[in-house]
Parts: C-alpha cells; sequence; structure tokens
C-alpha cells in the first residue's frame, strides 16, 4: 500500500463517519475483494460471504453516528494502519 492509497483510505473511513456515501463507496470498492478472499477461506458459501460483507458495510452505514460504530470503525482503521496507533 502507498502512500496516496493511505491518505485515500483515511479520508474515506473520515468521511464515512461524516455521511459522505462516497466514501462508504471507495472503502467498500478497496475491501470488498480482500474481505471475499478472506471470507472463502472460512467457507465455501460465496453466496453467505458477499451477504456477510453487504451486511457489515450497510450496518456501518446505518450506524456511522453512534458511539458504537465510530468506535468499531476506529479499531478497524488502527487495523489496517497500525502505524497510525498511536497519532
Amino acid at each position: 500500500m502507498n502512500y496516496h492509497e493511505i491518505n485515500t483510505d483515511q479520508s474515506s473511513w473520515a468521511g464515512l463517519l461524516t455521511g459522505d456515501k462516497d466514501a462508504l463507496y471507495q472503502l467498500y470498492t478497496n475491501y470488498y475483494h480482500t474481505l471475499l478472499f478472506i471470507g472463502l477461506k472460512h467457507t465455501p458459501d460465496a453466496g453467505l460471504v458477499k451477504d456477510v460483507i453487504q451486511q457489515q458495510f450497510l450496518y456501518f452505514w446505518e450506524m456511522r453516528s453512534s458511539h458504537a460504530c465510530r468506535q468499531e470503525c476506529t479499531e478497524l482503521y488502527h487495523h489496517f494502519f497500525p502505524e497510525k496507533a498511536n497519532q
């Protein structure tokens, strides 16, 4: 992941929390295939994995202003960007 990709993801995570639909779409398109690959390692049911991914992003969108979602998004952000965890 290069510097531009990291900045784009940072902006997208922040945008999601402020209600930016384009940011949600950006995150979804950036991570969908990776999440699909990981999910298929746990179950061969591609339909189930796709549904879970879509439900998770729907959850992020619907709960974007709640404290629980903000905490979960922050934890995910730090998981993907551990070098930013102490900033």
